[in-house]
C-alpha cells in the first residue's frame, strides 16, 4: 500500500509537471506567432507599396480613358469662425477639407496581403487635385496639403488637410445689429475643365460636429451648391465650382445693453424735460446736453458699421430719429420760454389763441386752472366808480364839465374863479367885507383841493389796474406756456412710440431678438 501510494504521487507530480510544460510552451509559440507575423506585416506593407507605386506617374489622371471625368468628392467642416471684419467685409474660418477620389491604379486585394485593407502614404506619391479657393480674399488662394493621405483597398484616396480661409463677404447691415449675413466659399480647380474633374458634394451641408461657438455671431444654416462656371476668356469651356454657404446671425445683446438703452434712457430724459417747469431755467441746457450725448453715440454706431452709402442700418436710424426728437424737443422748448416770458409790449392775445389754447386744448389734456386766476381775469373786466371822502366826480349833462357832487348835493363849477386863499375877504358896495361871499369863496377853493386829490387817487387806482391787467395777461401767457408744454409732451410720446415701432417692428428684427 505504501508503494501503491508513492506510486500515485509521482504520477501526479509528473502529470502537473507537464500541464505546466505545456502551457509555456503555448505561450511562447503564441509569441513567436506574433512576431512572425509583425515581421511578415511590415513585410506585406512594403511589398505592397512596391508593387503599387512601380511604374506609378503622380502627374497623370487616374482615369481608365482620357474622355473620361474624374469624380472628385469635395467636403467642408467648419471647426470656428475666428472674426468678421466689418469695415474690410472679411471672414476669417478654421475649417477641415475633406477630398475623396478613387485612383483605379491604387486598387488591391486584401486576401493576398495578409488582410492589409488600407495604408497611409505621404501626399507626394499620389496625385492630387488642384482645387483652389477661387474668392480668396487675402491672396491665399491653394488649399494646404496635409503631410499624408489615405488608401483604401478599393483604390479610394482621403485627403483631409486643415486650414484657414479669409473670403471677402458683401455685408447686409441694414438691419445692424439684428442682422443676418451670408458669406460663400467657392471651391474649384484651376486648371482641370468639368471634362476633366467633376466636383460632387461630399455631404449635403457644412459638417458642424466640431464647431467651436462663437461669441458674437451664431451659424445657423448652411448650403452647398454646384456652380457651372463660364469664363469669359474661353465660353465654351466649363469648370466645376461648388459654393459652400455659410448664414451666420448676430447676437444683439452687445448692442442692446451699451447702444440702444442709453438711447431710450436720454430719449426719456427728453420727454422729461417738457415736464421741468420753465422757471427753472434748465429746460435749453437739458435738450443741449442731451444732443450731445446722442451725437457721441451716432460717432460710436459709426466707428462700428462699415462705411457703405448703399442703406442705413437699424440702429443708425434709432440714433437720428433720436436726435431728431431731441432737437425738436428743444426748439419747442425754446418757443414755450417765448410764450412764458412774454414782453410787456406784446401782451395781447388774439380771441382764437386764447379759445384754443386757454378752453379746448386743456379739456382736451384734462388741465384745469386755478379758480381765484379765473375770478381775477374776469374782474378786470368791470370799471367801478370812485367814491372818495363821501364825493364823487360826474359829468355835467349840459355844459360837459367836470363837477364834484357832495353828500349835500352842492354843485360847484369848475372854471369859476377860484382863490386858494379862505382867510380873504370879499367887498361889497361900500367896502366892508361880506360874511355870506366868504364863506362861498372858501367852500370853493376845498372843492379844487378834493378836485386834485380825486384826480391823484383815481391816477393811481388806474395805474394799480395797469399792473394789474398786465400781470393777469401774462399768467394767460404762462398758462398757454403750460398747455403747449402739456401738448408736445403728449404728442413727442406717441411719436416716439410710433416711431420706435415703425424702425423695430420688422420681421428680420423680431427674428433676432
Amino acid at each position: 500500500m505504501p508503494q501503491a501510494k508513492s506510486a500515485r504521487f509521482n504520477y501526479s507530480k509528473r502529470s502537473w509537471f507537464l500541464f505546466n510544460m505545456d502551457w509555456k510552451c503555448l505561450y511562447a509559440l503564441v509569441v513567436c506567432v506574433a512576431l512572425i507575423n509583425a515581421c511578415s506585416g511590415s513585410q506585406v506593407e512594403d511589398r505592397l507599396q512596391s508593387l503599387l507605386f512601380t511604374n506609378y506617374n503622380k502627374n497623370v489622371r487616374p482615369v481608365e480613358s482620357y474622355n473620361e471625368s474624374l469624380v472628385l468628392e469635395f467636403g467642408l467642416s467648419i471647426t470656428q469662425l475666428l472674426e468678421v471684419h466689418e469695415k474690410n467685409q472679411i471672414i476669417v474660418s478654421s475649417c477641415w477639407v475633406e477630398q475623396v477620389w478613387v485612383d483605379y491604379r491604387l486598387s488591391w486585394n486584401p486576401y493576398n496581403f495578409n488582410n492589409v485593407s488600407y495604408l497611409v502614404i505621404p501626399t507626394d506619391w499620389v496625385w492630387r487635385p488642384d482645387i483652389v479657393l477661387e474668392n480668396s480674399g487675402n491672396g491665399v488662394y491653394n488649399i494646404p496639403l496635409s503631410q499624408f493621405v489615405t488608401l483604401e483597398s478599393d483604390g479610394t484616396v482621403y485627403l483631409t488637410p486643415p486650414a484657414i480661409f479669409e473670403v471677402p463677404c458683401k455685408l447686409n447691415i441694414k438691419y445692424f445689429p439684428f442682422d443676418v449675413q451670408q458669406c460663400s466659399l467657392h471651391f474649384g480647380p484651376w486648371e482641370y475643365t468639368g471634362e476633366h474633374v467633376s466636383l460632387r458634394p461630399l455631404y449635403d451641408v457644412v459638417i458642424r460636429d466640431k464647431y467651436t461657438t462663437n461669441t458674437e455671431w451664431n451659424l445657423i444654416n448652411s448650403t452647398v451648391e454646384i456652380i457651372d462656371d463660364f469664363p469669359e476668356c474661353c465660353p465654351d469651356e466649363v469648370y466645376s465650382v461648388l459654393a459652400f454657404t455659410l448664414t451666420f446671425a448676430r447676437r444683439p445683446l452687445y448692442y442692446i445693453v451699451n447702444i440702444l438703452v442709453p438711447c431710450l434712457m436720454m430719449a426719456l430724459l427728453t420727454l422729461l424735460m417738457f415736464c421741468l417747469h420753465p422757471d427753472s431755467g434748465e429746460k435749453i441746457s437739458l435738450g443741449i446736453s442731451i444732443l450731445i450725448a446722442m451725437s457721441v453715440f451716432s460717432l460710436l454706431v459709426a466707428d462700428i458699421m462699415p462705411p457703405t452709402s448703399e442703406m442705413i442700418p437699424v440702429i443708425a436710424q434709432y440714433v437720428m430719429f433720436n436726435m431728431f426728437l431731441i432737437a425738436c424737443s428743444t426748439v419747442i422748448s425754446v418757443g414755450v420760454l417765448s410764450l412764458h416770458n412774454r414782453n410787456v409790449h406784446s401782451l395781447h392775445m388774439h380771441p382764437v389763441i386764447r379759445k384754443i389754447f386757454m378752453h379746448y386744448i386743456p379739456k382736451a389734456l384734462c388741465m384745469q386752472r386755478c379758480h381765484a386766476s379765473i375770478m381775477k381775469s374776469h374782474s378786470i373786466t368791470h370799471d367801478l366808480s370812485p367814491h372818495v371822502c363821501g364825493s364823487e366826480l360826474k359829468t355835467d349833462s349840459k355844459t360837459g364839465q367836470v363837477v364834484v357832487v357832495t353828500h349835500t348835493n352842492t354843485v360847484f363849477d369848475q372854471d369859476e374863479p377860484q382863490e386858494t386863499n379862505c382867510n380873504s375877504s370879499v367887498n361889497i358896495g361900500n367896502g366892508r367885507p361880506h360874511k355870506k361871499a366868504k364863506h362861498r369863496h372858501c367852500r370853493k377853493a376845498d372843492s379844487t383841493t378834493l378836485e386834485q386829490l380825486l384826480e391823484e387817487v383815481m391816477l393811481i387806482r388806474q395805474r394799480a389796474q395797469h399792473v394789474e391787467a398786465e400781470k393777469l395777461m401774462l399768467d394767460d401767457w404762462k398758462y398757454v406756456a403750460a398747455v403747449v408744454d402739456r401738448m408736445f409732451l403728449y404728442v413727442s410720446t406717441l411719436v416716439y412710440i410710433i416711431g420706435t415701432f415703425v424702425i423695430f417692428a420688422q420681421p428680420e428684427v423680431l427674428s433676432s431678438l
